[in-house]
């Protein structure tokens, strides 16, 4: 293993040298151990022993060594990875990083090359982000309000209440691309494959073919604003939301509109599509959260435990649904019960929700409260913005919020925050949060890059997770 905890490449591997490295000398056998027995030490975990044949230390399927070494540390991969060959061979797999990955909950979008150059510097991306260290470009691609920030291909996709939609460079910031079709606001949008999806104003959606630049289905059927898209996880069908009171299921490929969902009493605000396939949970002003087969458009539930509108909905990885509303509270519930798991108080009208684990989260009039999910208990609370907190976003274990106070903020574990981002010019009015970046949407029509992985000092690939 290299001094920086790396593996070394496959030439400096030979299956008959075995080195053992500990703080007072090296040593090198240059026999092999015997064919009966292997056993690897390392600092916090020894692999058994292993009975072999006479293929040696291949015996073992690859698809057993993965499994085996998806729950070992970094340091302990290194190890086993200067076994023999075959070890190191299975140790660089790209299906095992992912599997790492996804037991560290490093994100699952890659942003590098690969898995593994996923893992090993997203340590110190996650130490950037504490610290403050970033390269942050500010353009202009619109006149009003930018309403949300996709990234596709070589582009940032943004949407404006300039009833635009706009295909930004990533590399310079001009734009390349001016779709132009709605009349009125372009107030949401969703992404599936190629296809671009806007909700507008109007009382329409649009379907866009991003390659080529132009509409692909104009969607028509509300009477009223369309609030929300989103597509199922398959892409197989769109579901928009609106204030006429209803919902609309329709065919990406046709533009088709498959079912017409009726139900609620007053506007439908947004929806989400949940884990179970075929399902999908509603929020509405008449204080109600229902859930739909899509399949055949029948209302399967309806929570009714809020007083007053929902405001917001997600579905964290754990499964149970969340909602939050402007009776000052959160309630959690189990689709296999009818009233709520747990509600839980707020000191303002819930404008956003976010979960990552065991936590979940929610942007509380000028604050941001944290729970655990398992106990129910309030973990932190943030109080340093002077306005709304609109935006909440938990991943990586590191809570940032966005604000009508025109600031962003990254928060420590403790409870103060990291730093605070500021000079937007304007509200902060959407955000989009990779691993690498902040992509900002800003109410004055600013779209502000924040990146994390291009500042003066270069990613330390010697930092590890342990």
């Amino acid at each position: 293993m290299t001094d920086d905890g790396s593996l070394p490449p496959s030439d400096t591997i030979d299956s008959g040298v075995v080195e053992t490295h500990n703080s007072s000398s090296t040593t090198t056998s240059a026999t092999s151990p015997t064919p009966e027995e292997v056993v690897v030490a390392t600092p916090t975990t020894i692999i058994g022993t292993i009975g072999t044949t006479t293929t040696g230390y291949g015996s073992l399927p690859v698809d057993v060594l993965v499994v085996v070494f998806g729950d070992l540390s970094l340091r302990d991969l290194c190890g086993a990875g200067m076994v023999c060959r075959h070890w190191h061979a299975v140790s660089c797999k790209e299906e095992l990083w992912m599997r790492l990955c996804g037991v560290h909950h490093v994100g699952v979008k890659r942003w590098a090359a690969t898995w593994r150059e996923t893992l090993q510097h997203t340590p110190a991306l996650v130490l950037r982000w504490r610290a403050g260290k970033y390269k942050r470009t500010i353009y202009r691609p619109h006149l009003e309000g930018i309403t949300s920030v996709t990234p596709w291909d070589k582009y940032w996709v943004t949407t404006s209440l300039d009833n635009s939609v706009k295909m930004v460079s990533k590399v310079t910031g001009q734009v390349l691309h001016t779709m132009n079709k709605h009349e009125r606001y372009v107030n949401s949008s969703a992404i599936h494959g190629d296809t671009f999806a806007t909700a507008s104003y109007d009382s329409s959606a649009i379907l866009w073919d991003l390659p080529n630049h132009t509409h692909r289905h104009h969607l028509q059927g509300h009477t009223d604003f369309v609030t929300d898209v989103s597509f199922s996880r398959d892409g197989h069908c769109l579901v928009s939301t609106s204030r006429d009171k209803t919902l609309r299921v329709w065919d990406p490929t046709t533009g088709a509109c498959l079912q017409q969902l009726i139900g609620h009493k007053r506007g439908v605000v947004t929806g989400i599509h949940l884990h179970s396939a075929g399902l999908y949970a509603s929020a509405s002003r008449d204080s109600t959260c229902n859930v739909w087969d899509l399949h055949t458009g029948e209302l399967t539930r309806s929570f009714t435990a809020h007083t007053t509108e929902v405001n917001t909905i997600k579905q964290p990885d754990n499964g149970l649904i969340l909602t939050g509303g402007a009776d000052k509270k959160v309630l959690i519930w189990d689709l296999r019960q009818e009233a709520p798991v747990q509600s839980l108080a707020c000191t303002n009208f819930v404008y956003t929700l976010d979960g990552f684990c065991h936590t979940i989260g929610a942007g509380s009039g000028s604050r941001a409260l944290l729970w655990d999910v398992r106990t129910f208990t309030i973990l932190r609370e943030y109080e340093e913005h002077t306005n709304t907190v609109a935006l909440l976003s938990l991943a990586q274990g590191l809570p940032v919020t966005g604000s009508f106070d025109g600031s962003i903020k990254v928060w420590s574990e403790a409870g103060p925050s990291l730093h605070t981002l500021r000079e937007f010019g304007d509200i902060v009015r959407c955000i989009h949060r990779s691993e690498t970046t902040l992509a900002v949407g800003v109410y004055n029509g600013n779209l502000a890059i924040v990146d994390f992985a291009s500042s003066s000092d270069p990613l330390n690939a010697s930092c590890s997770l342990q």
